[in-house]
Order: structure tokens, then C-alpha cells, then sequence
């Protein structure tokens, strides 16, 4: 009997023993779970956990909802999860290929798991087309880098304002065909709200005199734009173009409003130093914008998006450097002003590298391209790119096309980069010697380094260069530093990312240029979250508007100084 018993107790245990063991072998076996970085619109989500399955990348489909801003319900009893978002609904089977996205079925070629109480998706699955559409992102996953890129759909960009004396216009351009209401009911505000609409979210501060900001948001399937007014604006002017599609404002500026501040820019942080090192140029070819007199265009055509070419160019020699003379400005200076925008780095010479593949020189020619159409079209400029296409061009030749073309100003744009990781931040540079900091010191090595690709000058040309380039650096240095205070002040008004300021250092690029000139690091390629801005063409955007806007202030500043010269000599 009592063997029986023992028989009958261990055949009671072998079923659900068994059964653990077919339930051990049949539920995948997911790898330690690591963590990863997210870049959500531009922002580094940390602490994203993912699990490989045979090889295969999963999330967590509670940290899925949260990176998508949808909801998640979870069904035990028909065994599967459900994602609810504006209304639209996506449900995913355990164990099963299939999900049903509005009550039609799809299949992917990799299960859904569920383990340790939670449901985990492949990453095929956040790339999927219908996906895009469900969460209105696009997605991108980098299995080298281990980076999940998140991009928020918008058919709004974000608006473009332009501080004049006389009104503030804004513009709102729009990637598709939307209705849209307008109502200054509330005192003090203008509402634009666009159904079916989506626009990043921000405040973007003015404080012109007529503007204080402009506050964009969505909410549900609406999107807002808030225009707070001071008490001196005047009656707001709408205008609509269909073709390309925007929304102009034009606010008036009465005579309660406060003139249009010309103020003095934040002293430079730093003072000339003499101190030289030296370059000479090899003979070369290089592609520039050629441009005739631009005549007045309407507001229709400055608001235009940068899709069009630039002028077509033609194959210029740039001159040597030669010696600055003290009344080169002066003698010219009834003609448009002249600008030389270099666009960083390419042909050879990709510049930095983000952790995602993008190339610092396919960003810099993005920005410079939009930066000089800004100032084509505003007729008050006559312009010269030192490349338009990916092209290398030697460091000193394009400060050469600024001192052959008698250039004003001279503007080169960069991205910065650095061994840590979280470094990020926006700043500019003017030329000296002596660098204001160990960072600033490393980003001038990075950006010289550039000069391997070149030839090397003998030591008579670098002789001649060095004594040249003494005379130009203390001719220019307030002036540059004065631009690089404009530039600084204007960003921190259109981008959210920090402003490091203003700096100095040795940049190769700099030297010889007899004119002010700066060199502009946008943001950190080397930073997950800066790289995937400097990719987006409204952070591009914002960069170029915010040069350009201190550009205009650095020459109405300029002209105002040279008047009261006039004034006081009687010239």
C-alpha cells in the first residue's frame, strides 16, 4: 500500500513537472537586459531597457507607450496588450506575429513575448510604416550605436519672426494645406489654432517692443499658436499663401512701442592677444554664389522655403592675402555690404561624425545654404558662399574669397564635438591665439586638423603670413568679438539648448581675414540628442534666423556708430 501510494504521489508530481519543463523550454529565453539611450524630438530619454531575443532587439511595450505618449491596457484573459492613442487603438497578441491596428490585422515576421509579467515588442515593430502613422513618428534604431531616434511628424513648423522698426512679422509655414482660425478675443493675445495640426512644443521669447513671446502646443487634434502682445502693438495684418502654404502676421509697431533696441551687445569675455602662427594658401579653384543687384521682393517671396538652388556659381582663383589697409571699409562703404558664409569641412574632410552616421559637413552646408537665402532675399546684402555643394576647399583659401571679394564679414559654420558623450551646448568663436579655455583649445585642434589635407607652406611664406596676419587680428579683433555678442544674445531667444557663449581660440580658418569674422559651432554632433536636432531642418532653421537677425543688428549698430562719427567731425 504504501508503495502504491509513493507511485501515485510521484506520478502526481510528474505532470506539472513536466509541464514546468515544456513551459521552461517553450518561453523564450531573453538575454540580460541592457540599457540603452532614447532621442525622443531631439531629447535623450536614459534608462531604456532592451532584451535580445535570437539576436533580436525588444522593448518593453510600458516603456513603448510612455517614449509615444499613448496609453497602455493590459488583457490577461484573451493574452493580449493594447496601445490607445487620439483615439485610435493598436492591439498586440502574445506570442503571436499578429496586431491589429484599427480593426485590421498585420503581421510581423517576429513575435510579440511576454516574460517576467511584462509584453515585449521587436523593434521591427516601432519601425513599421503603419506604425509611423499610428504614433505620427517616424522611428529609427541603430543597432551599432544602440540608439532608438524618435521624430515627432509635424506639419507646422516652428514660426519664424523678423524684429523690424516699423512691425514684427511672424510666419508660420506649413507642410501641407490646413484651415485655420484666428481670434484676439483674449486681451493682450492672438490665437492661431489649426485643426488636424502638429507643431513642437515651445515658448520662443521676443520681447521686441511688440511681441513678448509666441507659445506653440497641441492639444488633442488641434494645434495652437499663442502671440502675447504688449500694450504699444498695434492692429494685426494676416496674410495667406497657398503656394507654398504659410500664415504671415504683421504687427505694427506704434509709437508707444519702444524703438527697435540698437543697444550695445554683452562686452566680449576676453581681449586681443599677439599672437600668430601661420598658413599660406596653394592656388585653387573654389565655387561661390555670384550675385548681381537683388531687387525688392514681396513678403510672399522672403518667406519662401529653402528648397530652391542657390545662384548658379562660377570658378574664381582666390587672391593672396595681402596687406589690410585702415580705409578699405570706409571707401566702400556706400555699396550693399558684403558677406563670405563658409559652410565647414567637406568633399574629403567630413568633419565630425555623430553616433548616428551624420556628417558635420553635410549639416554646415544645410545651415549656410538656408542662411544665405535669408540674405539674398532680403535685397540689403550682396553675398558669396565659398562652397555650395560637398567640396574641400583648404582652410586659408576661404578666408582668401572674403579679403578677394572685400567681404564685410566673414561668417564659417561648424559643428562641435567632444570625447564626452554629454557635452552639448551652442557657441562662437573669434580668432586668437591664446584660447579661453582647455575646450576651447580642443575644438580648435579638431577643426585644424583638417589642415593634413593640405599643402604645406615653406617657411618664407610663413613668415610673410605671420607678420600679415599681426596686422589683421588687431585691426578686427572688437568687431568680431562684437558680432560673436549679437549671435550669442539671439540664439538663446530661438533654441533650447545650452549657450556656452562667446570664446576665442587659434582657428586656422580665422586667420588673414581682413574683415570680422567668426566661426559658429551650432550644437554637438557628438551629443545623441544635439545630432538629431542639427539634422532637422527646423533647428536649421532657427540657426540661420538667428544669424541672420544678428547680422541686421550688428550693421544697424555699425551704422548707427558711423553716423554719430559724422555728427561729432562733420563729415
Amino acid at each position: 500500500m504504501k508503495l502504491k501510494a509513493l507511485t501515485r504521489t510521484i506520478s502526481g508530481l510528474a505532470l506539472p513537472l513536466a509541464a514546468g519543463v515544456v513551459f521552461l523550454f517553450s518561453t523564450p529565453l531573453f538575454a540580460a537586459g541592457k540599457t540603452i539611450e532614447a532621442v525622443n524630438d531631439g531629447k535623450i530619454v536614459a534608462g531604456i531597457k532592451i532584451y535580445d531575443y535570437s539576436g533580436d532587439a525588444h522593448f518593453a511595450l510600458k516603456q513603448v507607450a510612455r517614449l509615444y505618449g499613448a496609453k497602455m491596457v493590459w488583457h490577461p484573459i484573451t493574452g493580449k496588450a493594447s496601445l490607445l492613442r487620439n483615439n485610435r487603438k493598436l492591439d498586440i497578441y502574445i506570442k503571436s506575429s499578429k496586431y491589429i491596428m484599427d480593426g485590421k490585422k498585420h503581421r510581423l515576421n517576429i513575435p510579440s513575448r511576454f516574460a517576467s509579467g511584462e509584453v515585449f515588442v521587436p523593434v521591427e515593430l516601432l519601425l513599421a510604416e503603419n506604425f509611423a502613422d499610428f504614433t505620427e513618428s517616424d522611428t529609427s534604431w541603430n543597432h551599432e550605436s544602440q540608439i532608438l531616434n524618435i521624430e515627432p511628424r509635424r506639419n507646422i513648423l516652428s514660426p519664424r519672426f523678423y524684429s523690424k522698426e516699423d512691425k514684427t512679422q511672424i510666419i508660420i509655414e506649413l507642410a501641407e494645406n490646413l484651415k485655420y482660425d484666428i481670434s484676439s478675443k483674449k486681451p493682450g493675445k492672438i490665437v492661431v489654432s489649426f485643426p488636424r495640426g502638429r507643431v513642437a512644443e515651445e515658448s520662443i521669447g521676443i520681447d521686441d517692443g511688440v511681441v513678448k513671446q509666441i507659445s506653440c502646443k497641441n492639444d488633442g487634434r488641434m494645434a495652437l499658436a499663442v502671440i502675447s502682445l504688449t500694450e504699444a502693438a498695434g492692429r494685426p495684418e494676416t496674410i495667406f499663401i497657398a503656394n507654398p502654404p504659410k500664415l504671415i502676421i504683421e504687427i505694427p509697431r506704434t509709437g508707444l512701442a519702444d524703438k527697435l533696441s540698437l543697444k550695445e551687445p554683452p562686452p566680449a569675455i576676453v581681449k586681443a592677444e599677439k599672437k600668430e602662427a601661420a598658413l599660406k594658401p596653394e592656388p585653387s579653384s573654389v565655387e561661390e554664389v555670384k550675385h548681381s543687384s537683388v531687387p525688392a521682393l514681396s513678403q510672399e517671396e522672403a518667406a519662401a522655403p529653402a528648397k530652391e538652388a542657390v545662384s548658379a556659381p562660377e570658378a574664381v582663383t582666390p587672391a593672396e592675402v595681402k596687406q589690410p589697409e585702415s580705409q578699405r571699409v570706409v571707401s566702400i562703404r556706400s555699396r550693399k555690404p558684403v558677406l563670405v558664409l563658409d559652410a565647414g569641412h567637406g568633399g574629403d574632410d567630413p568633419g565630425a561624425v555623430g553616433r548616428n552616421g551624420t556628417k558635420e559637413k553635410d549639416v554646415n552646408l544645410q545651415i549656410v545654404l538656408e542662411l544665405g537665402k535669408l540674405f539674398r532675399e532680403s535685397g540689403k546684402y550682396d553675398i558669396y558662399l565659398t562652397r555650395q555643394d560637398d567640396t574641400f576647399i583648404p582652410l586659408v583659401d576661404r578666408t582668401n574669397i572674403a579679403n578677394e571679394k572685400m567681404a564685410d564679414m566673414f561668417i564659417s559654420i561648424h559643428c562641435n564635438a567632444s570625447m564626452n558623450k554629454n557635452s552639448g551646448g551652442f557657441e562662437v568663436y573669434f580668432l586668437n591665439e591664446n584660447a579661453s579655455d582647455s575646450e576651447a583649445a580642443a575644438t580648435a585642434v579638431l577643426e585644424n586638423s583638417v589642415v593634413n589635407l593640405e599643402k604645406r607652406p615653406n617657411k618664407k611664406q610663413q613668415k610673410l603670413q605671420m607678420l600679415l596676419w599681426s596686422l589683421v587680428v588687431n585691426e578686427f579683433i572688437n568687431e568680431s568679438s562684437e558680432l560673436c555678442c549679437f549671435i550669442a544674445e539671439d540664439v538663446t531667444k530661438r533654441i533650447k539648448i545650452e549657450n556656452r557663449g562667446v570664446k576665442q581660440a587659434g582657428f586656422y580658418v580665422l586667420r588673414g581675414a581682413q574683415m570680422p569674422a567668426v566661426l559658429v559651432e551650432c550644437a554637438f554632433i557628438s551629443h545623441a540628442g544635439e545630432e538629431s536636432k542639427l539634422k532637422s531642418r527646423n533647428f536649421q532653421r532657427k540657426i540661420a534666423d538667428s544669424i541672420f537677425t544678428a547680422v541686421n543688428k550688428y550693421e544697424a549698430r555699425k551704422d548707427e556708430k558711423n553716423s554719430a562719427k559724422r555728427c561729432v567731425t562733420g563729415e
